[in-house]
């Protein structure tokens, strides 16, 4: 225990040192740790952690629990998968390891947590009354999630052998299983001379306190590179790093994933590793140092160099202390994801009678039709044959149906049993539910996977809509990827203050899961030129993506197969600004009409889908079905946006967007100079399509000096909003010979610089200071 401090500094150099170095241990933890966070984000989460398990400790030695533990050792069951990730060479070559390599490892951790290892007797006299047994027994797991008997072993084709602590999440997303259930350990080949990794575990606290963990539950677990899995004591024919090949890197990451920390603090001598009985020392040791060595000793104490959570190689391991067996007995009967492994089914053997409900195949997602047929996929999950099975339909808790089924399903088969026929007469969301009562006409032995649910919407036929949102639609359905949808309810200024639409709360949301809103059943028999009109507002921020579209589906709702629009980022922005947007009224919204006349004959379901990368809010309001032609040119902006021009140049061009239904051949545009009428330009032959646009010549004036250029549509069209185009621009008559240089040194911007912006209050200035320079304050101006 390092006594003079609690502080817990990172050590990039270290680690970045033992990154480069062949021949020491190299362990990523730390530097995992501050992938996600800053250093002062990590030191309070650590802070947070080891409160936190504090008071566990002092709850852990009321009533003399906890002393009884730890000299008595209660054996706890750890359930393991070990997720074999190769570049797709048969099993039992390169990088595909065989199950006796894999079954060596857990003969290692079995025996380094119970002490039982041979090397016991390397052990220091010094140090062999605080070794200790901690109680942990490996097993690899018996059931997969699905409840089907497995050896605990995943093999998939990663196609890579360069895997690094960047490629965290990736790596697991090949091959994971429930964090809550299985400790996953995923063997790889690791790039850099990285011998593993391991996810630190979390508190129960629900506070918002960040921890040392990421909290993700997907990447929880540990990772070891392919050479140093194993052990070349229990199957010598593996292919192993030197120094590392005794299957202790294994012991050192789960030490990890348990709370430990490495012995030396991760920091010096003022650092602690919050454990009493190992002796500070002021940097790792590696190697195998010499017995009874001082070289890092803080207080002039032999070094507990042989324990597990140091950097020394293989051979020279050998003890967990009583202080790590505490920290870890504690971690295990209180962490999540920690202490559910101890009741983890996978522990069990699989049942002889066990059949899952795995599947409600029908009805789909969305139902359109007045009658279905329910259906349920059964799963043989235990040992024996199933020949029948009893099993209840339900629909919004009411029982509607049960049938006996007469089956022969072998061990992991599975199959699909039909309900009778159900009439609907609600809408709306229905939920069914099966439940199995019987299995060979006897009591299933595992009730768990017996039930199953599954909602799934009705929406009504409506032949026309107009939604405002002056109140949520109770027609409309919401459905995302996301545990909770982002589409809400909330005031959006627009001609009306108090106008109130729905949004897609994206600002600061990192959740890259698509929401949609999704329309009732739509009859287009009755139109001949159907279009749907939306206003929708976006401010962007930056580079980030935020993205909307409008997608068809022709089978109630459960396949888009068209999108009718799609924009991200800058190009689906209406206005800027810097923070959590709201808009301030018309300026900040857009119009869109899209044509439905390919669908005329259908029915169909719109919905508007959206997808965050973290920018900022998008609104949606005045959804409407019409009939007929849309006609809408939109003035999108300048193709200089500098407004600088020559006066010999004699024109600009302006961007022209056909926003409407229906093809754009003639239009008509009044150019205006500070108010006055400059030209009129009538355009004939344009073939403009909806959704397309092209730039369109515009007069400038024939003198030199600042202008208010005002564009305008002339053509009357349905959607007056974007008809104008206002802009400055800066006619210039004078050249400037090659090279030339403006020091600004006069304090003021004279001579021939003048400037244009399209925003009056922010302008070019002149810094202040001894040293002038021109700047532009964009500070919060969006």
């Amino acid at each position: 225990m390092k006594a003079l401090s609690t502080r817990i500094l990172p050590i990039f150099l270290l680690v970045a040192l033992a990154y480069h170095s062949q021949a020491q241990r190299t362990c990523g933890t730390v530097a995992l740790q501050h992938f996600s966070k800053s250093p002062q984000e990590v030191a309070r989460s650590n802070e947070a952690f080891e409160q936190w398990l504090a008071e566990k400790k002092a709850t852990f030695y009321q009533n003399n629990s906890g002393t009884q533990q730890l000299n008595e050792t209660t054996v706890y069951q750890i359930p393991v998968v070990v997720h074999v990730i190769h570049t797709g060479e048969a099993e039992g070559a390169g990088y595909n390891i065989p199950d006796e390599q894999i079954f060596a490892q857990i003969e290692v951790l079995n025996r380094d947590y119970r002490r039982l290892n041979a090397d016991t007797s390397q052990t220091p006299a010094t140090f062999k009354p605080v070794a200790a047994d901690i109680g942990f027994e490996f097993v690899l797991a018996k059931r997969d999630p699905q409840g089907l008997p497995t050896n605990g072993i995943t093999r998939t084709n990663g196609n890579r052998t360069d895997w690094s602590l960047a490629d965290n999440s990736t790596l697991k997303s090949l091959a994971y299983w429930p964090a809550d259930d299985y400790l996953n350990i995923w063997v790889a080949p690791l790039t850099s001379g990285l011998l593993g990794w391991a996810e630190f575990p979390t508190s129960d606290i629900i506070d918002g306190v960040n921890e040392v963990a990421n909290n993700n539950a997907l990447t929880d677990g540990v990772v070891i590179t392919t050479q140093a899995f194993g052990s070349s004591e229990f199957y010598p024919q593996g292919n192993y790093k030197a120094n590392f090949d005794l299957g202790r890197t294994a012991t050192h990451e789960i030490g990890h994933f348990f709370g430990l920390r490495h012995i030396s603090g991760d920091g010096g001598c003022n650092v602690d590793d919050f454990v009493q009985d190992t002796p500070p020392t002021s940097n790792y040791y590696t190697g195998c140092p010499a017995p009874g060595s001082f070289t890092y000793s803080c207080n002039a104490e032999e070094s507990m160099f042989m324990n597990f959570m140091e950097y020394v190689n293989d051979d020279c391991m050998n003890l967990f202390s009583l202080g790590q067996k505490e920290r870890m007995v504690i971690v295990v009967n209180n962490s999540p994801r920690r202490a559910s492994l101890l009741t983890s089914l996978a522990l069990q053997e699989p049942p002889v009678l066990d059949l899952a409900a795995t599947d409600i195949v029908a009805p789909a997602s969305g139902i359109c039709a007045m009658q279905v047929q329910p259906a349920v996929q059964l799963s043989n999950t235990g040992t024996d044959t199933i020949r029948s099975a009893k099993v209840q339909l339900a629909v919004n808790n009411n029982l509607v149906e049960e049938l006996t089924f007469s089956l022969n399903l072998a061990i992991n088969q599975d199959t699909v049993v039909y309900f009778s026929n159900l009439s609907l007469t609600e809408y709306g969301d229905l939920v069914f539910s099966v439940n199995i009562t019987a299995v060979n006409d006897s009591t299933d032995a595992l009730s768990g996977n017996n039930q199953l649910s599954k909602t799934v919407f009705r929406p009504q036929v409506f032949t026309s809509f107009a939604e405002d949102f002056t109140t949520w639609p109770n027609t409309w359905s919401v459905r995302s990827e996301a545990l909770v949808a982002q589409y809400n309810y909330l005031r959006a200024p627009y001609y009306d203050l108090d106008n109130t639409a729905a949004v897609l709360t994206y600002y600061q949301n990192f959740t890259p899961y698509n929401d949609q809103l999704i329309s009732p059943v739509i009859d287009l028999s009755g139109y001949s030129k159907p279009y749907l009109l939306f206003d929708y507002a976006y401010a962007e921020i930056g580079y980030y993506d935020d993205a909307l579209a409008v997608v068809v589906s022709f089978d109630c709702g459960n396949s888009f197969a068209d999108t009718l629009f799609y924009k991200k980022g800058k190009e689906l922005a209406t206005t800027e600004y810097p923070v959590n947007f709201i808009p301030s009224g018309p300026r900040d919204w857009q119009r869109v009409a899209l044509d439905l006349s390919a669908y005329k004959s259908s029915l169909i379901q719109l919905a508007f889908v959206g997808r965050s990368d973290g920018g900022n809010n998008i609104y949606l309001d005045n959804l409407m079905l019409q009939e007929g032609d849309y006609t809408d040119v939109a003035l999108k902006g300048m193709v200089n946006p500098t407004g600088a021009y020559a006066t010999a140049t004699g024109q600009a061009q302006v961007v022209v967007e056909n926003s409407g239904t229906t093809p754009i051949d003639n239009l008509t545009l009044a150019t205006y100079a500070n108010g006055n009428l400059l030209a009129t330009s009538n355009l004939t032959g344009l073939g403009l399509l909806p959704g397309t646009r092209t730039q369109i010549a515009v007069p400038l004036p024939a003198t030199a000096g600042q202008y208010q250029l005002q564009i305008e549509v002339a053509t009357a069209d349905d959607n007056p909003e974007n008809d104008k185009l206002i802009t400055s621009v800066n006619l210039l008559d004078d050249a400037e010979l090659i090279p030339f240089r403006e020091r600004f040194n006069e304090g003021q911007i004279t001579g021939n610089w003048s400037m244009a912006s399209e925003i009056d209050s922010t302008t070019w200035a002149i810094w202040p200071g001894s040293d002038t320079y021109l700047y532009y304050n964009a500070y919060a101006q969006g």
